[in-house]
């Protein structure tokens, strides 16, 4: 069980040690609690609900070791904006419109050829 302290795991089970003074079951060998997170909760030590997961500080696609290539597309999202001519009128020439980026979608699409050779 030590070699899966060393943090290559993403579960790690906790370990339990009977304490013959307090008469109870304590958890020994916690993970660092910088990379691992605390997750379930385990009322006697054979359910095992509990255990520790490993924990990144950024999105799964941009970690290395988890995704080498992000699986996501993006693209930016657009809108015009109209030069203001007037109080309450627009310009309705199409050179004076210009596109900004509104955001930017993120998505997993698959494409599917429907055509019956």
């Amino acid at each position: 069980m030590n070699a899966q302290k060393t943090g290559a795991d993403i579960v790690i089970w906790p370990v339990h040690k009977w304490d013959e003074r307090l008469n109870v079951d304590i958890e020994v060998e916690m993970p660092p609690a910088n990379i691992f997170i605390e997750l379930g909760f385990s009322p006697t030590r054979d359910v095992k609900n509990k255990h520790y997961r490993r924990f990144y500080a950024q999105e799964l696609e941009k970690t290395e070791e988890i995704m080498p290539t992000c699986p996501f597309m993006y693209q930016n999202i657009f809108r015009m904006e109209t030069k203001s001519t007037g109080l309450f009128s627009k310009s309705d020439n199409p050179a004076d419109n210009k596109s900004v980026i509104a955001g930017q979608f993120k998505g997993k699409i698959k494409v599917y050829n429907t055509e019956r050779l």
